[in-house]
């Protein structure tokens, strides 16, 4: 995964920022209709945001797969492959508000050209001033991959050896992506090369390693909180963000 990028499709975004470590709650105001439940108070202070957000995921310890498959004499072989894993995503910022670090701001202004804070009014309590940032939560990554593989393996008799059996296989598919919250089928492709065992004529134990992506990384992405109020135009209206992970 690379670093996350955030595109909306009619606010120029010049930075996505992290919450601070050290983020301060601050009372929402009461009648706002753009505030859901979920959200928590401190995603509302602009100055709650500080340094570009470059999201860490631990590995996929928790996945899993399964095949089936049909082998030729002459050594082609067919699979039908399901695997799951589950990318966790870390707290590296070290926030002590629960669930604070899974949220991001995507800033429409910056303090100036080359810095990593947001622009506040000079009256923050005046709702017709100007406030330059959308909030977007971030979560675990998971795909859930169908694929189709098409696999060659080194027949004994080409290596002059009864028991081992390399392989090499390629394949198609489709992935169910989940990221940034949200589902999304993807086109997916990946390698595998190992080796085979054999215990018996029937019987085979294998070790393998294998590449595997996706064809697109963007992901369209829900706007958890939207503090921004441009008077001039409708832009905080119905803005439509992709993420390039």
């Amino acid at each position: 995964m690379g670093d996350l990028s955030v595109k909306a499709d009619s606010i120029d975004i010049k930075a996505i920022l992290a919450l601070k470590a050290d983020a301060a709650a601050e009372n929402p105001d009461a009648g706002s209709n753009n505030v859901p439940s979920e959200v928590s108070k401190f995603i509302q202070k602009p100055s709650n945001f500080k340094g570009f957000y470059k999201p860490t995921y631990n590995n996929s310890f928790a996945g899993f797969s399964g095949l089936i498959g049909y082998s030729t004499p002459n050594g082609v072989r067919l699979e039908l492959e399901g695997s799951f894993e589950n990318f966790e995503l870390k707290n590296s910022n070290k926030c002590t508000l629960k669930n604070a670090y899974k949220y991001f701001a995507a800033a429409a202004k910056l303090k100036d050209a080359n810095n990593d804070e947001i622009d506040e009014p000079a009256d923050q309590n005046n709702e017709n001033h100007n406030k330059y940032y959308y909030v977007i939560k971030n979560s675990n990554i998971s795909a859930a991959a169908t694929m189709i593989n098409l696999c060659y393996d080194f027949t004994s008799d080409a290596l002059g050896n009864g028991e081992i059996s390399p392989y090499l296989c390629a394949g198609v598919g489709a992935s169910l992506v989940k990221a940034l919250n949200m589902p999304h089928v993807k086109f997916s492709y990946q390698a595998k090369a190992g080796v085979n065992y054999f215990l018996s004529n029937s019987v085979a134990i294998f070790a393998d390693a294998y590449y595997h992506a996706t064809h697109d990384n963007t992901f369209i992405t829900p706007v958890i909180h939207k503090p921004i109020k441009f008077a001039a135009n409708a832009a905080d209206a119905n803005n439509k963000f992709t993420d390039d992970l």
